[in-house]
């Protein structure tokens, strides 16, 4: 998915999300008007509040929307969205694989505001999610359960994936305030299952010839690959945000 696609979809679903509020607000209010007129203006505007903001942490970088139902009961929806990118190394066998992994999050959440101030989350995180690999050996490396030289190898390249929808608990908390600003922490995990191979292949000088590495030689290597990141089924979210309330 194009990052710039992503956010402009974000930010539709942010101010869609606002406008449907405000234009049931809007209706609900004309209609108390009509039936209460004497009720007081300060009750009806402390009735609900909403807040949008940026956040930023192990989900990269986002905006977030907060819209409570009521000021009463706590409840209300919260809306995420994350943009993250990182470089780096993993060690497969005796191959080193350069990893460039990029996380595009949108998370919507119920959210249950307690009296003390500690927000509970529960929802569901939209992914796309994904970790391209790539290895060059300069000597003989372990593909699958046979050995290769470089010149047999080439190069090896894949993606690794991870489910497009995923559970997300979490935890939100108001740190400091300031009129209508204020800054919070949120934390939580993604249950997003053990990510897994889509596709792997390798390039060598004898592929115009024939394989030097089996087919069997490369889903070996995936399930080595696919074993080695069964310990990052889930993905802690951690991330600060600085909201403003309207």
């Amino acid at each position: 998915m194009n990052i710039t696609r992503f956010f402009a979809l974000t930010i539709i679903v942010f101010c869609s999300a606002n406008y449907c509020d405000l234009t049931v607000g809007t209706s609900f209010a004309q209609d108390k008007t009509n039936t209460q007129p004497t009720q007081s203006t300060e009750s009806d505007t402390s009735s609900n509040s909403s807040q949008a903001g940026i956040v930023f942490g192990t989900t990269g970088a986002g905006l977030q929307y907060i819209k409570r139902f009521d000021n009463y009961s706590g409840l209300g929806i919260r809306l995420i969205s994350g943009y993250f990118s990182l470089s780096n190394e993993m060690g497969v066998s005796d191959v080193s694989y350069s990893t460039n992994l990029e996380l595009l999050n949108f998370i919507a959440a119920l959210d249950y505001k307690t009296p003390i101030g500690i927000s509970f989350m529960a929802g569901l995180s939209l992914n796309n999610n994904s970790v391209t690999i790539s290895a060059t050996p300069s000597s003989n490396v372990q593909i699958g359960d046979a050995s290769f030289s470089p010149l047999e190898v080439g190069s090896i390249s894949g993606v690794i994936e991870t489910n497009t929808i995923s559970p997300y608990v979490g935890l939100g908390l108001e740190i400091f305030s300031l009129a209508n600003l204020s800054v919070g922490l949120n934390a939580g995990v993604f249950f997003q299952g053990p990510p897994q191979v889509t596709s792997l292949t390798t390039t060598g000088f004898l592929s115009d010839i024939t394989t030097a590495i089996s087919q069997e030689d490369i889903d070996n290597e995936k399930a080595n690959i696919n074993n080695e990141l069964k310990k990052y089924n889930m993905y802690p979210v951690v991330t600060f945000n600085i909201l403003y309330e309207f």
